[in-house]
């Protein structure tokens, strides 16, 4: 009797060490796989992923030499922890709704031109009124940035995203199929411009038709249009200087390119990436972006001036001054415009005139 009651007891014990082994192995397992696929937030950083959207080609200067370099620079400084996606040329979504696909978070990060969305950015624009004196892309880089800076207005015409950075490109030329002389020899002409400055070429006595710079070879090739105005790198990038033959050089009118980011991607990203974005925009954005377009506008213009066939432009002082005597009441009006609205125009306008003349150009 007692022998049978051993038995039964060490089958007992049996009974429990088989069920606490059964027991500490799925419990190990659990733990395992929690570990191998319940991430960590280091695991959960190592996901971001960002979706940036250009409507420029891959070889422009906005791709090749500013937001390449700069997500790498990005990634290595995280250790890895995000990666990019660039979707340039187009591929995404096009120039004219390139913004609002960074607000409704299309593209977590956007890098566009305010001239293709008329209306939207009036007071960043004050730096696109015609013959101001901006001289390089980076000196109306660090012009629009300081103003940005200053006047919550403008930071309000970007409230629905996170702005990164603004710069500017090279005041604009004339790239033409015919030749481009004098004041008079805008009567008529028909000339591509992005939609918020096609006031301006009315003004000289021109036909604007809008769409983006992209879009100019094709109009050009078939007679569409005549001519372009554009920076130096229509004639590269685009390779205008194939339908074109004249370039006139007058600097005519800038206009800020934005790279923004959806607020809430933003605003989901850990302190330590969040703080290197942080440390690689603003203004040192603006003088990465601006020395890269100072460096290629260079480059393209000694280009164009070595060009077999391609005449370049200069006009008078007589000349010059017809053309500007044209804008005398466009301040006004604009300074008007601004302040219907109850927005500080005069305020922003001579602000802009005075960093201007105070801002390095390089």
């Amino acid at each position: 009797m007692k022998a049978l009651k051993r038995r039964f007891k060490m089958k007992a014990l049996n009974r429990l060490i088989f069920l606490r082994t059964i027991i500490f192995i799925l419990l190990g397992f659990s733990l395992f796989t929690m570990w191998s696929f319940a991430p960590s937030s280091a695991l959960a950083e190592a996901k971001v992923d960002f979706k940036v959207a250009n409507y420029h080609p891959p070889a422009f200067v906005t791709q090749q030499d500013i937001l390449d370099p700069w997500s790498k620079m990005v990634q290595e400084r995280t250790g890895g922890k995000v990666k990019f996606t660039h979707y340039t040329g187009g591929s995404l979504v096009g120039a004219r709704d390139i913004y609002s696909a960074a607000v409704k978070g299309l593209s977590d990060i956007s890098h566009g031109y305010t001239g293709h969305t008329p209306g939207r950015f009036p007071l960043a624009e004050v730096v696109s009124l015609p013959f101001l004196g901006i001289k390089t892309a980076l000196h109306g880089s660090r012009v629009v940035w300081a103003l940005y800076e200053k006047f919550p207005e403008i930071q309000a015409e970007f409230d629905d995203v996170h702005c990164l950075w603004l710069v500017t490109h090279e005041p604009f030329v004339f790239h033409t199929k015919k030749p481009i002389r004098s004041v008079e020899d805008f009567k008529g002409m028909k000339i591509r411009v992005p939609g918020s400055y096609a006031t301006y070429l009315k003004i000289i006595g021109a036909t604007p038709v809008t769409m983006p710079g992209s879009e100019a070879y094709m109009a050009l090739q078939k007679g569409i249009i005549e001519g372009n105005t554009g920076d130096w790198t229509q004639l590269h990038t685009y390779k205008q200087q194939e339908v074109t033959d004249y370039t006139t050089v007058v600097h005519f009118i800038t206009g800020p390119f934005f790279v923004v980011m959806n607020k809430e991607k933003y605003e989901s990203l850990s302190p330590e990436v969040r703080s290197i974005i942080d440390e690689l925009s603003g203004k040192w954005g603006v003088e990465f972006a601006g020395k890269a377009w100072n460096m290629r506008e260079k480059e393209y213009y000694d280009e164009a001036k070595g060009k077999p066939g391609r005449e370049l432009i200069y006009f008078s002082e007589e000349e010059t001054k017809k053309l500007k005597d044209r804008f005398a009441d466009t301040y006004d009006e604009w300074v008007k415009a601004q302040e219907a609205k109850g927005l500080p125009g005069r305020e922003i306008f001579e602000e802009t005139i005075k960093l201007i003349a105070e801002t390095p150009s390089d």
